[in-house]
């Protein structure tokens, strides 16, 4: 199974994964006020701002691929 399978299989799952639904309805409910004050940056420390997200991001993808090795 590669990597894109996988993914797309943990997305599946998280529809219906009860942690993974609660955790999206904190992302909703603190999403105003991440953009209100993103907004006040400049264009320069939104962007750094949006890199250091997104590497906090693709970290936490990567764990799942740690994961699904374990289980193998």
């Amino acid at each position: 199974m590669d990597s894109q399978m996988i993914l797309e299989e943990v997305i599946r799952r998280s529809k219906e994964d009860p942690w993974c639904q609660e955790c999206l309805q904190q992302i909703r409910k603190h999403a105003d006020a991440f953009l209100a004050i993103r907004g006040k940056l400049t264009k320069e420390e939104q962007e750094q701002l949006d890199l250091y997200i997104g590497a906090c991001e693709a970290w936490c993808k990567s764990h799942i691929f740690v994961a699904f090795s374990l289980g193998m």
